[in-house]
């Protein structure tokens, strides 16, 4: 019993660890980390590389801000405004560089994360029950 609610305790702050990742801080900071990865690949001479990550970066960031509206605004515009100073002379650069395909919202994936994790710590609480 006592190994049961140890197992018990450790899925839920696992559980809760994973909602609270999906946060728009956090968000961001991934956003922020792909246009540094960008800026280096650019500097790098691998402009069509840094290219996509800035276009990811892009989408990342309307994705934010539609999801939260009010966070942060006046860095979300800075860094939508920097992001797309980058992206104009490398897609004159690379104009035959195909679309990004469109993405889903990044909270909509996060949900569906936390549900399909949800749904595995259960299956094992239920493997460990039976045990």
């Amino acid at each position: 019993m006592k190994r049961f609610s140890v197992l018990l305790c450790c899925t839920l702050l696992i559980a809760v660890g994973v909602v609270l990742a999906d946060t728009p801080e956090d968000q961001f900071v991934e956003i922020y980390n792909a246009i540094q990865q960008a800026d280096a690949l650019s500097e790098g001479g691998r402009g069509e590389t840094a290219l996509r990550r800035y276009q990811d970066a892009l989408a990342g960031l309307r994705s934010l801000q539609a999801a939260y509206p009010t966070w942060n605004e006046r860095v979300i515009k800075f860094r939508l405004n920097y992001v797309s100073d980058k992206i104009a002379p490398l897609a004159a650069k690379f104009p035959n560089l195909p679309p990004l395909p469109a993405k889903t919202p990044m909270k909509a994936d996060a949900t569906g994360g936390v549900d399909k994790q949800m749904s595995l710590l259960n299956d094992e609480i239920i493997r460990l029950r039976a045990d």
